[in-house]
């Protein structure tokens, strides 16, 4: 019997441990079974997604719709994150990475946190410089690092790379020694548990959307907690920790489920910590070491 891993390797532990997760939309899904990432597999690349990007992202469905709708739904998650900021002792210098309509920056003009942003989707980028926003349009690697930055904000951006270390190795670049590298993603353990549920166990069957978290091609990887650490401390960083962050508040039925989970979370994180299961989301914090 030929075996059903492919010999492919993990985008965050390297090992090659991929077997088939699911389907969704024409592409699949694999989990590692070494570490517990879910990718997609082949992952696009950057030069396939650019344009999609550019012409498509703001108004393709993954997103609430418009600017207003997507800033007021992840308020909360802004905002702990600029209440991250503030107790480390940030207050300025703070890259937004993949900012979009610039809910996040306005958050941190509120907090009185001096940060600016990047992003490679034209209408987002026009967007937020109206809005008096000090944003980038381009890649990571076009920022220069003569004045290094104390910390680098990933919001809901990490599941969208298809060039992890790529980036991480132009945030070790632009970061000043000891700045923190945040990143507020949905990670794989929850969403697998559900999926696997509505499935009732079978792979074969088509991935549910999730409200979407299994969303390509715009969702190319959902990594594990190791999986992250792993990935994230090849390349000269150091886990400090590890949160439950906020979650979204969305609009109908969605919203109570979001109200349910949430408190649940609350009751749940503080006695089992990263072992909690029902997490959707979670804050990595690591320092740069090298």
């Amino acid at each position: 019997m030929s075996s059903p891993y492919t010999q492919a390797s993990c985008v965050a532990c390297n090992e090659q441990a991929l077997i088939p997760f699911g389907a969704r939309l024409g592409y699949t899904y694999y989990e590692c079974r070494a570490c517990g990432t879910i990718q997609l597999y082949p992952l696009p690349t950057w030069e396939e997604l650019s344009q999609t990007y550019d012409e498509q992202y703001g108004h393709a469905g993954h997103i609430q719709d418009g600017p207003g709708d997507r800033n007021d739904a992840a308020v909360r998650q802004y905002q702990d994150l600029a209440d991250l900021l503030l107790a480390y002792g940030i207050r300025e210098r703070v890259l937004d990475c993949g900012c979009g309509w610039g809910g996040l920056l306005e958050i941190f003009q509120k907090n009185q946190i001096k940060a600016e942003g990047f992003d490679v989707v034209t209408e987002m980028v026009s967007h937020c410089q109206k809005q008096g926003l000090n944003v980038h349009f381009g890649a990571l690697e076009t920022l220069s690092a003569e004045q290094p930055f104390k910390a680098t904000v990933f919001s809901c951006v990490f599941e969208h790379l298809v060039t992890h270390e790529s980036y991480l190795q132009q945030c070790h670049r632009l970061l000043a020694p000891g700045g923190l590298l945040i990143s507020l993603q949905p990670t794989a353990r929850f969403p697998k548990w559900v999926a696997m549920a509505a499935r009732l166990g079978r792979r074969s069957r088509p991935l549910p959307e999730l409200h979407h978290t299994f969303s390509p091609p715009w969702h190319t990887a959902l990594f594990s907690l190791k999986g992250m650490r792993t990935l994230v401390e090849r390349h000269g960083f150091r886990l400090k920790e590890i949160r439950l962050p906020e979650q979204q508040r969305d609009t109908g039925p969605m919203r109570l489920a979001q109200e349910s989970l949430a408190l649940l979370n609350q009751i749940g994180w503080p006695i089992f910590k990263e072992r909690w299961p029902l997490s959707p989301c979670h804050t990595f914090i690591f320092e740069k070491i090298e």
